[in-house]
């Protein structure tokens, strides 16, 4: 083979990896904002959801002290009667 050929093949395979390289670049750069909105979603989903679990106990909390309100009344109307 010719030096010609051998360059015209170094370059051509050259060019197809560049090709190659700037195809996965792009590739990678979708994913990536593909990730970055999808973690924009979870965060704000994690967020409601310890929103949610914060309201959650305070009205567990708020049940509880009624709960024990209840019970409390309830000695003193039966204490009362007798």
């Amino acid at each position: 083979m010719e030096d010609k050929t051998l360059e015209q093949h170094f370059r051509a395979i050259q060019e197809a990896l560049v090709q190659l390289d700037d195809k996965f670049t792009k590739r990678f750069d979708k994913h990536d904002e593909r990730f970055d909105r999808q973690d924009v979603v979870l965060k704000s989903i994690f967020e409601i959801i310890e929103e949610y679990d914060t309201e959650r106990k305070a009205i567990k909390s708020d049940i509880w002290d009624l709960k024990k309100a209840v019970a409390e009344i309830q000695i003193k109307l039966e204490s009362a009667k007798l």
